[in-house]
């Protein structure tokens, strides 16, 4: 079976791990993809997979190691 250019192109992709994250929000302005989304009335962090193109920018910016790269799975 071949591989779309999608499935070749995004080989990872963020995943976040709650117990880890403060809201600290260091990790939003990092992702220039849109990936990233702050849920203000529940003070939470959420992370739009098909937006995320897996460069690992948001995993450098957070000071508190909540987010991680991960296979992408389809």
């Amino acid at each position: 079976m071949q591989e779309s250019s999608t499935q070749v192109k995004y080989k990872y992709v963020v995943m976040l791990n709650d117990s880890f994250c403060d809201g600290c929000r260091q990790c939003l302005p990092s992702c220039t993809f849109g990936a990233m989304i702050w849920v203000r009335s529940d003070e939470t962090l959420l992370i739009d997979s098909w937006a995320c193109t897996g460069c690992g920018t948001c995993v450098t910016a957070c000071p508190g190691h909540a987010l991680k790269l991960r296979p992408r799975s389809y």
